[in-house]
């Protein structure tokens, strides 16, 4: 006579499909209901003003995220999701003081702020992680410069200032 380890033990070798079956149509009900709970935390905490991975309040004008997880959030699209990396990206955001370097501008986090890569990663993809080919600068200004390196840029922003002169 077997004991009940022994039975459950031979019971489940032999029903191992039966058990998957059992153990996927729990995990997708449940998963379902914990994705919900998830959602209605995130719902309650941007309604509230809190960022959706942490208890911190948010930025005032970031819709999802404290400082912390806003630098995290950039450095992840960046493609180095590392805290380091989010760090850094901190790090360079106060010592910039906040201000864009071409307009002397004082940009908002999360509003009209933007990461810039100096040599762009069109042309210098092996820069694209660099931390000191970084500088935050305001977005209509990063989106204008495109894919111009810094000194491109500024040549090109001469060359439309002698115009505007010249054609006044």
């Amino acid at each position: 006579m077997k004991n009940t380890k022994e039975y459950m033990a031979e019971w489940r070798a032999n029903n191992k499909d039966r058990i998957k079956g059992y153990t996927k149509a729990y995990n997708t009900k449940h998963r379902e209901a914990k994705n919900a709970r998830i959602r209605e935390r995130m719902t309650q905490r941007s309604i509230n003003g809190i960022c959706k991975h942490c208890n911190t309040p948010r930025l005032p004008h970031s819709k999802n995220f404290c400082e912390k997880h806003y630098f995290a959030c950039v450095a992840a699209r960046l493609g180095d999701g590392s805290v380091e990396m989010a760090e850094a990206l901190r790090k360079k955001w106060h010592d910039q003081k906040g201000i864009c370097p071409y307009t002397n501008q004082q940009m908002l986090l999360g509003l009209d702020s933007s990461l810039d890569h100096i040599l762009p990663v069109s042309k210098y993809p092996e820069l694209k992680m660099d931390i000191n080919n970084l500088e935050w600068i305001t977005t209509s200004l990063n989106k204008a410069k495109g894919n111009m390196t810094k000194e491109e840029f500024m040549v090109m922003l001469k060359q439309l200032l002698i115009h505007i002169f010249n054609n006044g």
